[in-house]
């Protein structure tokens, strides 16, 4: 037997391990293990029921002859700029004498010679003769009402068809300068329209008389409404509108279509001046366009269900012209309203609420989100990749939604008229399409806004070519924004389609090109 020694002072002894000691601990880290699977497992199949991965879009070869592709001008148009003629024309001019200026830059000092040569004829040509002269054209003049008004015809040039459109019951009382050759008068409105002074062989035509049908009853009484109207006497008369004059109120003694109206000449120089304006613009406007067709993106495609409103939803994978016909996927409800969380990709859309989108079945679901309490109209929608939040804002303001808790937060209030909203990665920004006026009879977008996540304003940026006011959406592309316009409403609340895309500097606001979108 060993001898026992007496343990001294600082000396410590080790314990003998015990077996149930060990096997308790196993089974704690066991449980523990156990409990941890558990969770991870039941956090994933949330986030795979919350974030549903569908797959994604298949990819899409561009069309091989973009790559050397020589864009013309029919690829592109001039979209509809309601604001006066007179602005217009300078800034248009400006364009002109910048190409000029580059010309010269360039060494190719002949065509700059020919283009101001030509440029300075059309300038001096301000009061006519213009290269519309001769052939038949329609002038048109809208008010809303507070007759009686008189109207002075003094253009000489050619045949002339003139419309008159008010809201209110109008008489009309034209006074022809000698040498007009006014053919045709065709009264539009709401309420009867009559009309006095006119020779015998003058032909008549439209709400008169109180018995007229639809095709008459229509108005325009501010720029904006302009583009509709005309649409519908190009198919009442045949002829597309050379002028179109607008008031609210006849408040001076008599409306002028003639030379003697500097808004009626800056108009018809407009037109004379878009062959030389197209050719300022060709070379730069084909260079935008060849940098930004080769980027694609997934977005709904919405066309119009009917004269009163709605459209028809579809997803495609879409480029600056618009979307690949072979990728095009219905959607079994209808919104215009799409954002995207690339980490599944997830894809979400509004329809009176938040709704989930299934590509490939096109079902839309709704998606029910706590302390979501926002107005069904006007919502807009963003995904903020940063923060991977889901964005809505309308009336009740801007709401962050967290993806997987399924909650929302408001994070401002109110709303400055948004009609289109989309999140920037690459400056951490919300851009907005936004109409100040909203509501009024402008109906008009005329701002590029930013705000930082917050709902703070970073900056307002005007349009320099306004858009009506109507379904709008909102994408980057390339550092640009791409405003595809859905369509508006005119003054008798019809729906107007439109299939034109608008490529805006965000900084500047300078409509870069503008292109008709269509399947391809």
């Amino acid at each position: 037997m060993a001898d026992a020694t007496p343990l001294t002072s600082g000396e410590v002894v080790a314990a003998r391990p015990r077996p149930g000691r060990n096997r308790l601990t196993f089974s704690l880290a066991a449980l523990f293990g156990v409990i941890t699977a558990v969770c991870l497992y039941q956090a994933y199949r949330t986030n795979r029921q919350i974030l549903k991965y569908y797959t994604p879009a298949p990819a899409v070869d561009l069309r091989p002859e973009f790559e050397t592709y020589a864009f013309r001008d029919e690829d592109f148009v001039l979209p509809f700029d309601p604001t006066p003629a007179a602005p217009q024309l300078i800034e248009r001019t400006t364009v002109i004498s910048d190409r000029i200026a580059e010309l010269r830059s360039r060494g190719e000092q002949a065509q700059a010679d020919t283009m101001q040569a030509r440029l300075d004829q059309l300038l001096a040509r301000r009061q006519g003769p213009y290269p519309e002269d001769g052939k038949q054209q329609l002038h048109a003049l809208g008010l809303y009402g507070n007759g009686p008004t008189r109207i002075r015809l003094t253009y000489t040039g050619a045949p002339v068809v003139l419309a008159l459109c008010s809201y209110e019951r109008m008489r009309w009382t034209i006074e022809t300068a000698p040498g007009v050759q006014l053919k045709k008068v065709v009264l539009c409105g709401y309420e009867e329209q009559s009309v006095e002074g006119l020779a015998d062989d003058v032909l008549v035509e439209g709400n008169v008389g109180g018995e007229t049908g639809r095709d008459y009853r229509f108005y325009a009484h501010a720029p904006a409404e302009t583009a509709p109207a005309a649409q519908r006497l190009a198919a009442l008369t045949g002829l597309s509108a050379s002028t179109f004059l607008t008031a609210h109120e006849s408040r001076v003694r008599a409306f002028e279509i003639g030379p003697g109206n500097s808004e009626w000449s800056a108009q018809m120089t407009l037109r004379a001046m878009e062959p030389l304006f197209l050719e300022a613009i060709r070379e730069r406007r084909a260079a935008i366009a060849r940098e930004l067709v080769g980027i694609s993106f997934t977005d709904v495609v919405c066309t119009p269900a009917g004269r009163l409103g709605g459209f028809r939803t579809n997803i495609a994978v879409q480029s600056l012209f618009g979307p690949y016909a072979s990728t095009l996927r219905p959607v079994n409800g209808s919104t215009t309203e799409f954002v995207v969380d690339p980490r599944g990709p997830s894809f979400f859309g509004w329809s009176q609420s938040v709704v989930t989108i299934d590509p490939d079945t096109g079902s839309m679901t709704a998606w029910p989100v706590a302390g979501l309490d926002q107005d069904p109209r006007e919502t807009r929608l963003a995904f903020d990749t940063k923060r991977n939040r889901l964005l809505l804002w309308g009336r009740a303001g801007l709401v962050a939604v967290d993806i997987l808790k399924k909650e929302a937060e408001i994070v401002r209030k109110g709303t400055p008229g948004l009609v289109a909203l989309t999140y920037s990665p690459d400056d951490d920004l919300l851009y907005a399409c936004c109409a100040p006026d909203f509501g009024s009879s402008n109906r008009l977008i005329t701002e590029i806004r930013a705000y930082n996540h917050r709902g703070a304003d970073v900056s307002c940026t005007h349009l320099a070519v306004p858009i009506a006011q109507g379904e709008t959406k909102l994408t980057l592309l390339g550092g640009k924004l791409l405003i595809a316009h859905l369509g508006s409403y005119d003054a008798n609340h019809n729906l107007i389609p439109s299939d034109i895309n608008y490529v805006v500097d965000p900084k500047t606001g300078a409509l870069l090109l503008a292109c008709r979108r269509k399947a391809r």
